[in-house]
């Protein structure tokens, strides 16, 4: 019993809390709705009374309106003195690049001695930071309040434009400018000789000058960099001379001589003068080259030659100029005797008369020329002349202490027979069934020489020198149009049969078939070639030399193994025949 009770009240209880519990949420849940509902009224309010009161979000505020839509400059902002009010950016940009060319200031002035050169704008090329000045002059006026751009009206803002000189190439340009003050520095050289008593007088050498265009640049950036306006003294460097009148009086020995006789015309003997004279008083500097056509120059009648025997084509033939070679050949003995180092030399393609075999130099204008150089440190000064029909050459320069003499020596090593078939050359101005006999056969050669040097009577040093070559030729004949050679009558000049018909006169190179001298009115004075039978000249070497080794007969080489052929002229006497021989030896070039 009394455990029923007890449910009951435990039953009668719950319910009774049960029921106040439900009673007491809902007032709660009405309670927290109505302070909901009222913050959120409050924060509305708030917001909507902080956006009214917000100047930077107001779409009535006028000031916001300008700053957000301008696109121009305002007044006051002005640019290299250029205002810019109401422009754009674009309209600003081409107002101020109109007037760049006149913003860059160049006017530098470089002075050595006498001498002044200016560098201007013309001497650049510019770049102007127009862009970048333009580009934060509009972000200023874009940015600015009201009272900034009150202010601007009265003070303006201003800009500058910088122009930078592009100096790439001013390294080039300066060292252009100033080439002219580059001076080498000059020997001691001699000034005049007395020939009779075989003594100088000497001009004293100068140093050299060379711009110091590293510092000379250094300036002129600087000057460019502080306005670009102002005078350099152009910095150069001395280099001293090396040789002295001292040291030219001590060294200015008489070295080598050589003479020839002319064998040609009196024409000749003129022209050989006029050469002679122009070679006469040549100063090679040390370490120089002396090239024969550059100081004799072309051989016209305008400077006096005349028509006299030269060998072209391997005939004798008259030409101005003609005996020249004469004059190279004498020159070229000195110079062998003078210890001067030959560059180019090439024989005749006819042994010559006035010279031993293997010792002349044949010239041509201007393809065949003949040069040596000066090896030593002292200038070789030249003595030329003509005495009669003798040619001297004599040079003056410094004597090597190895030696004290110098001999030369040559050798024929070979005689070559010509061809027996005789070769004919039309001439349309003869006759029909005539024919002219024009050279006889010749004999060819080979020679070498060599050049030995001496020392208190011995031999120190032997040099090979230059082979030789000089051409066979068979008989050559003049003959008419449509000519039978085995039927032709044999004439003289004037068409005048002689004695004789062709085939009987076609000889070998042994005897010399009968020909008719033409007169003297007609033609030019000529000589008449060595006998085809005659040996040719030779020198002998001494005792205490060995001649040179027959099988060294091939012509000298170029430093790449070349040979050089010779090349036909018809200016002056050449070595050239119809054909050039391969093994025409020509001395290598360099």
């Amino acid at each position: 019993m009394s455990g029923k009770r007890y449910y009951r009240q435990q039953d009668s209880g719950r319910d009774i809390y049960s029921g106040a519990s439900k009673t007491n949420h809902k007032r709660l849940w009405i309670i927290g709705g109505c302070v909901l509902a009222a913050v959120v009224v409050v924060c509305a309010v708030g917001a909507g009374i902080k956006m009214l009161g917000d100047p930077q979000v107001s779409s009535e505020e006028p000031g916001v309106e300008q700053t957000a839509e301008r696109t121009t400059f305002p007044k006051g902002i002005v640019v290299e003195g250029i205002d810019l009010e109401g422009m754009t950016l674009e309209e600003a940009t081409a107002a101020v690049k109109a007037v760049e060319p006149s913003l860059s200031t160049c006017n530098i002035t470089l002075t050595s001695g006498d001498k002044s050169w200016t560098l201007t704008n013309s001497n650049f090329t510019y770049t102007y930071n127009t862009d970048e000045v333009l580009q934060e002059a509009f972000e200023y006026g874009k940015q600015a309040d009201e009272d900034l751009l009150s202010s601007l009206e009265t003070q303006p803002k201003t800009y500058e434009i910088t122009a930078t000189p592009d100096t790439t190439n001013l390294k080039e340009t300066l060292t252009t400018l100033t080439q002219e003050v580059n001076q080498a520095a000059k020997d001691a050289t001699v000034k005049s000789f007395d020939a009779a008593s075989e003594t100088f007088t000497f001009e004293e050498g100068q140093n050299g000058v060379t711009v110091n265009i590293d510092e000379l640049t250094q300036q002129v950036e600087a000057l460019l960099q502080e306005g670009g306006t102002g005078t350099v003294e152009v910095p150069v460097t001395e280099t001293a001379y090396q040789v002295s009148t001292a040291d030219l009086k001590a060294n200015m020995k008489k070295l080598g001589t050589y003479s020839t006789v002319s064998t040609n015309t009196s024409n000749g003997n003129t022209n050989m003068r006029l050469a002679l004279e122009a070679v006469n008083g040549t100063c090679i500097p040390a370490g120089g080259t002396f090239d024969y056509w550059q100081v004799v120059g072309n051989t016209t009648p305008e400077k006096g030659y005349k028509q006299a025997n030269a060998i072209i084509n391997g005939k004798f033939v008259p030409s101005y100029g003609g005996g020249v070679c004469q004059t190279s050949t004498t020159i070229y003995g000195a110079a062998l005797r003078s210890a001067m180092e030959i560059v180019q030399r090439s024989s005749h393609s006819i042994k010559a008369t006035y010279c031993p075999i293997g010792q002349d130099a044949a010239v041509s204008y201007p393809d065949l020329n003949f040069s040596f150089k000066n090896p030593t440190n002292y200038p070789v000064y030249i003595s030329a002349g003509m005495s009669g029909k003798t040619l001297t050459v004599t040079m003056y320069g410094y004597q090597s202490p190895d030696y004290d003499t110098i001999e030369i020596t040559s050798q024929l090593t070979e005689t070559i027979q010509p061809d027996s078939t005789p070769k004919y050359t039309v001439d349309n101005s003869m006759a029909k069934g005539t024919m002219h006999y024009d050279a006889a056969p010749r004999e060819g050669y080979r020679a070498s020489a060599q050049r030995i040097y001496y020392k208190n009577g011995q031999v120190v040093k032997t040099e090979k020198l230059p082979n030789s070559y000089y051409r066979p030729a068979p008989a050559y004949y003049s003959i008419g149009p449509d000519t039978d050679p085995a039927t032709a009558v044999l004439v003289d000049y004037t068409g005048k049969p002689v004695n004789g018909t062709a085939s009987s006169n076609e000889t070998s190179s042994s005897s010399t078939p009968e020909t008719t001298t033409p007169p003297a009115s007609s033609t030019p004075e000529t000589t008449t070639p060595p006998a085809t039978n005659s040996e040719p000249e030779t020198t002998t070497p001494p005792t205490t030399e060995q001649p040179a080794d027959s099988s060294s007969e091939q012509p000298p080489a170029t430093t790449d193994g070349t040979v050089v052929p010779t090349v036909p002229d018809s200016g002056a006497e050449t070595s050239a025949d119809v054909q050039p021989d391969p093994e025409a030896p020509i001395t290598p070039v360099g």
